[in-house]
This record gives C-alpha cells, sequence and structure tokens, in this order.
C-alpha cells in the first residue's frame, strides 16, 4: 500500500495518533508530506522509516521509499526525457503510465538519455 493510500484511509483521530507514532505532528504531514496539491517534500530518513513503522506492516520500507524517492526521480527522468526528445513516446506514454500523477514502472536507459545526463 502507497504511504498516501494508507494516509486517506486513516480518520482524524488515527492520523493523528500515525503522526506523532511516526515521530512528527498532524500539521506536519498534511502540511509538507501529504499535500492536497500532490507536492510534497522528501521526508528525512529518520521521518520515512517512522512512517513506515507507525503504520504497523501496512506500508513496507520499500513502499514508503519508493513512493517518496523513487517515483519522483522517475517523475523528472521521464519530463526531462521528453523535453530532450519531443518527437519519441515519453517513459510514461511506453508503459501506459502518462496520467498525472501515475507511478512510472520502468525507466529505460537508452543511448540518448545518457548522453544528456538522464
Amino acid at each position: 500500500m502507497t504511504p498516501s493510500d494508507f494516509y486517506e484511509s486513516l480518520s482524524k483521530e488515527e492520523r493523528k495518533a500515525y503522526a506523532e507514532n511516526a515521530g512528527t505532528t498532524l500539521n506536519y504531514l498534511v502540511a509538507h508530506v501529504f499535500r492536497a496539491s500532490g507536492y510534497s517534500r522528501r521526508p528525512s530518513n529518520r521521518l520515512l522509516v517512522g512512517l513506515a513503522m507507525a503504520s504497523e506492516g501496512k506500508v513496507s520500507l520499500d513502499e514508503a521509499i519508493d513512493y517518496f524517492l523513487v517515483q519522483p526521480v522517475k517523475r523528472l527522468a521521464a519530463e526531462r526525457e521528453k523535453e530532450s526528445f519531443p518527437d519519441r513516446p515519453s517513459l510514461s506514454e511506453k508503459d501506459g503510465t502518462a496520467k498525472k500523477g501515475r507511478e512510472i514502472k520502468d525507466f529505460e536507459v537508452t543511448e540518448e538519455s545518457a548522453r544528456v545526463g538522464l
């Protein structure tokens, strides 16, 4: 389960307890980690581990790392590739995740993307 799906499944009181068990406050989670706009700050390593542990097994550390660290890098790589190679289908179009906010499953390093520093 993704951290945001887990967070959305909680009541306000459960969210408050989740934040405290993770080592932060509900206000911090709302303002910086699970923002309505979709943009979130990268949690510190300590908070990342805390969020996974506080979920009591519902969100694994691997899922938290993927959600907060890996997927943003993949989205950036796909955006940069689209800017650099506008005539070629983007990475997200190749695997069917072109819609905004969807996870990009695979990133293939090509000769072209390596050459431009992706």
